[in-house]
C-alpha cells in the first residue's frame, strides 16, 4: 500500500513540475479509483468518518505503537454462533436480570452478533425457538428472548467504525497513510455536497442556469440533499412570474418546458397557457419548431405531467413525438441515444435511482456539466447503494429462513425483484424501516396470491381467507400444511410491525395496515370462485374487484405505516378513502399488468382478465381493446399529475409513494410482465441500481490512467 501510493505521488510531483498540478481531490478520486477490488471497504466506509473517529484511530494508532492492543471503547461481550449455516449478523435480546442497569451494545470487532438486554434498541425481533444461550462472564449463562435485527446509535456507530477500520488498516499495513486518504475523503465528500447547496442556494440573475442545476440535481438522484433549498428556489420562480420576466427565455422552448415540468413537478399548478406562445393561428404547434430537437425534447417530457383539458398538451406530446422519432436516424450518436431512451421512459414515469444510471453517462457527455455536482452524485449512489446491498442481504436471509422455494414450488420466488419494486418506492436512506416493512409485505403478498391464483382449491381458499379475517395464530390448524407456513410468517411480519409501532406511540398504523390485507384477500377470493365457476364478469364488475387485487391500495396504505412523523392519523384516514390518485395508481397497474400478460395468464390457468371482459361485453378486438386501456391508462396518469397539484390533501412526501408506485408499473410492464419473467430485462435494472457501482473519475484523472 505504502509503494501504491508513493507511485500517484511522484506522478502528480511531475505534473506539477510541467506545470499541470493535481488537487488533493482529483488525486483521492485517482487513488481510490484505480484501487483493485479487494479494497472496496476503505473506498466505501472512508466517506462516513468524522474528524472525532479518525482522531480516535490516530490515538488508536499510538497505543499500537506502544505495544497496546486497545480497541474496545465500551463493555464487550462477544457471541458467536456454534451453527456454521449462516455467517450474517443478528441480534440477540437476552432476557437479563431485573438487576442489570447497563443497556448499553456490547461490541466486538469481529463478533458476529450483537447483544442487548433492552427491546428499545432493536427494530425487527420475534421470539427465539432455538436452545443457545449466552454466556457472560462468570461463567453462567442468560436465555434468549428474542432475535432480530436493529439499528445502533451514532455514538455506538462511530466505536464499531473505529474498531473494524483500524481491524482493517492494521491488516494492510498501512495505517498511516490510510489515514491520511481517508481524512482527505471525509473532508472532500463534505466540502462537495456543501459547494452543491452553495451552488444551489446562490442568488443567481438567470433563472434558466438555476433551473438547469435543479433538473441536473433530481435526474442524478441526489435531490433528497437539497429538499428545502430546491422548494426555496422553485417557489421563487412561481411567485415571480418567471416566464414573463425574461425576454430571452420567454421565447425559447426548452427553458419554458423545462421550466413547466420541474414547477409541475413540484406541486406548483402553472398553467399550461405559457406554451401559447408556440402555437399556429390554427392551434397547432408550430411547425419552424421542430428542427430545434432540444426544445423538442424538453417539451415531449413536460407534456407528460399534464392534466385532464389540457388539449394543448395533448397535441405537443403528439407533436413531439411524431417529429423526434423521425429526427433519429439523423441525430448525432448521443443526442440520438438520448432521443430514443426518453421516448421509451419520459422523465415524470421513470424510477429515479435507475434513470439516474443513464443520466451519469449523458451529463458527463454535457461540456457545460458541473464536476463538483457530477462526482458527489456519483459517489453518493455507491454509498446508497451498499446501503441497499446489506439491507436485501438481510432481507434475502429472511426469505431464505422461510424456505418457500421448497415449501411453495408453484409460487413465484421473487425476493430480489420484490425489494427493487419498493426500492422504487423510496429509496431514501431515512425510508429504511418503511422499505423492509414494505419489502417483507409485498413478497408474502405475491405468494399469496399464487396461491389463490395457480394452487389453492377453491375449499382451501375459504379456509386461508377465513383465517386472515381472524387474523389470530389458533387460526392456522384449520388450514392445508402448504399454507400454514405463509400464515405463520404473515402474522410474524404483523407482529414485528406491531411492536415497532407500540414503542413509537404508533400502533394505530397497524389497524389500517391490516384492514388493507383483509380487503385484499376478500377480492382474491371472489376473483377465485370466479375462476372455479367459469364465470366471466362485465367489464365493470371485473374492475370494482380487480382494481383491489393489484393490491396498489394495500401497498399505498402499508407504505404509510414506517414512513415517521410525517404521517398523521388523517392520513391514514385519507388512504382509506380510496382517493382519486390511489385509484388512478390501481388503473395504472391493472391495465398494464393485463395488456402485457393476459395471454400468459390464460394459458396457465387464470381468471378472465380485462382484456378477455372487455372484449366479450363489446364484441370488440383485441386491438381495439387495447387502444381503449392504453387511454384508460394515460387518464390515470393525468389524475396522479392532478393530485399533486397545489392545494394538495396530504404531505407531497406521502403522494409521492403512490405515484412511485404508478412509476415502478410502468417500467416493469411497459412491454412485458417483467416481474413474473424476471430474467429478461429487470435483470439488467437489478444489475444497475443494486450491483454494479458507477466509476467515479473526471478529466484530470482520467489524462493520468492514460
Amino acid at each position: 500500500m505504502e509503494e501504491y501510493l508513493n507511485q500517484f505521488k511522484v506522478i502528480a510531483d511531475q505534473l506539477a513540475l510541467v506545470s499541470s498540478p493535481v488537487d488533493d481531490e482529483d488525486l483521492i478520486l485517482l487513488i481510490l479509483n484505480c484501487l483493485p477490488d479487494e479494497y472496496n471497504a476503505l473506498k466505501t466506509t472512508a466517506i462516513f468518518l468524522t474528524e472525532e473517529v479518525i482522531e480516535a484511530i490516530m490515538e488508536a494508532e499510538a497505543e499500537m505503537e506502544a505495544g497496546f492492543e486497545k480497541v474496545q471503547l465500551i463493555n464487550l461481550v462477544i457471541l458467536r454462533e456454534t451453527s456454521q449455516s449462516s455467517g450474517h449478523s443478528k441480534a440477540y435480546v437476552a432476557s437479563a436480570p431485573a438487576s442489570t442497569s447497563n443497556v448499553n451494545w456490547f461490541l466486538d470487532s469481529r463478533a458476529t452478533n450483537h447483544v442487548t438486554n433492552d427491546l428499545d434498541h432493536v427494530s425487527f425481533y420475534q421470539p427465539y425457538q432455538g436452545h443457545e444461550q449466552v454466556a457472560i462472564g462468570d461463567g453462567s449463562t442468560l436465555p434468549i428472548a428474542h432475535t432480530g435485527q436493529g439499528y445502533i446509535a451514532d455514538s455506538v456507530i462511530k466505536a464499531l467504525l473505529y474498531v473494524n477500520i483500524v481491524v482493517f488498516l492494521r491488516a494492510i499495513g498501512c495505517l498511516s497513510l490510510c489515514l491520511i486518504l481517508l481524512k482527505w475523503m471525509f473532508k472532500w465528500a463534505q466540502r462537495q455536497k456543501e459547494k452543491v447547496r452553495k451552488m444551489l442556494v446562490a442568488a443567481n440573475d438567470q433563472p434558466t442556469q438555476k433551473l438547469n442545476f435543479i433538473d441536473a440535481i433530481q435526474c442524478l438522484g441526489v435531490s433528497y440533499h437539497f429538499e428545502s433549498e430546491i422548494e426555496t428556489a422553485l417557489q421563487h420562480i412561481y411567485e415571480t412570474d418567471y416566464d414573463h420576466h425574461d425576454d430571452k427565455a420567454n421565447d425559447d422552448l426548452y427553458t419554458v418546458a423545462l421550466s413547466f415540468r420541474l414547477l409541475r413537478q413540484q406541486g406548483y399548478p402553472i398553467s399550461c397557457d405559457v406554451f401559447n406562445k408556440f402555437m399556429d393561428d390554427n392551434g397547432k404547434i408550430r411547425e419552424s419548431l421542430i428542427g430545434d430537437v432540444r426544445g423538442m425534447l424538453s417539451l415531449y417530457e413536460a407534456a407528460h405531467l399534464r392534466v385532464r383539458g389540457e388539449d394543448i398538451l395533448d397535441e405537443a406530446l403528439s407533436f413531439t413525438i411524431t417529429h423526434l422519432e423521425s429526427a433519429v436516424p439523423n441525430l448525432s450518436n448521443l443526442v440520438q441515444e438520448q432521443v430514443i431512451h426518453a421516448l421509451n421512459q419520459p422523465i415524470h414515469k421513470g424510477l429515479k435511482r435507475l434513470e439516474a444510471t443513464r443520466y451519469f453517462f449523458f451529463y458527463e457527455q454535457d461540456n457545460s456539466y458541473n464536476k463538483v455536482l457530477l462526482n458527489f452524485a456519483k459517489l453518493d449512489f455507491n454509498l446508497l447503494q451498499k446501503m441497499h446491498q446489506w439491507e436485501l442481504s438481510e432481507i434475502t436471509r429472511w426469505w431464505k429462513e422461510l424456505d418457500f422455494a421448497k415449501k411453495m414450488p408453484f409460487a413465484r420466488n421473487r425476493i430480489v425483484e420484490c425489494y427493487f419494486w419498493i426500492l422504487g418506492v423510496y429509496f431514501e436512506p431515512q425510508y429504511l424501516l418503511a422499505r423492509r416493512m414494505l419489502t417483507k409485505v409485498i413478497a408474502l403478498t405475491s405468494i399469496i396470491d399464487d396461491i389463490y391464483d395457480v394452487y389453492g382449491t377453491l375449499e382451501e381458499l375459504a379456509l386461508f381467507t377465513n383465517a386472515i379475517e381472524r387474523w389470530e395464530i389458533s387460526a392456522i390448524d384449520q388450514l392445508p400444511e402448504y399454507m400454514k407456513p405463509c400464515y405463520q410468517a404473515l402474522l410474524d411480519v404483523y407482529n414485528m410491525i406491531d411492536e415497532e409501532m407500540a414503542r413509537k406511540g404508533t400502533s394505530y398504523r397497524v389497524h389500517y395496515a391490516k384492514s388493507a390485507m383483509k380487503i385484499l384477500v376478500r377480492a382474491y377470493f371472489e376473483e377465485a370462485k370466479w375462476f372455479h365457476q367459469g364465470y366471466v364478469p362485465s367489464i365493470e364488475e371485473y374492475m370494482r374487484v380487480a382494481l383491489v387485487t393489484s393490491a396498489y391500495t394495500m401497498l399505498a396504505t402499508t407504505s404509510l405505516v414506517g414512513m415517521g412523523e410525517v404521517v398523521s392519523k388523517e392520513a391514514f384516514d385519507w388512504v382509506s378513502s380510496d382517493p382519486l390518485i390511489v385509484q388512478a395508481s390501481s388503473v395504472v397497474c391493472r391495465l398494464m399488468d393485463d395488456i402485457v400478460s393476459h395471454k400468459f395468464e390464460q394459458k396457465r390457468g387464470h381468471v378472465a382478465s380485462a382484456v378477455a371482459c372487455y372484449m366479450k361485453q363489446n364484441d370488440a378486438s383485441e386491438e381495439e381493446v387495447l387502444i381503449e386501456f392504453h387511454k384508460q391508462v394515460t387518464n390515470a396518469w393525468k389524475d396522479i399529475t392532478a393530485e399533486c397539484l397545489h392545494p394538495i390533501e396530504v404531505p407531497m412526501p406521502l403522494l409521492l409513494r403512490v405515484v412511485n408506485l404508478a412509476r415502478v408499473i410502468d417500467v416493469l410492464y411497459k412491454d412485458e410482465d417483467s416481474y413474473t419473467h424476471s430474467r429478461t430485462r429487470l435483470k439488467g435494472f437489478v444489475t444497475s441500481v443494486l450491483i454494479d457501482p458507477v466509476p467515479i473519475s473526471n478529466e484530470k484523472t482520467k489524462q493520468i490512467t492514460i
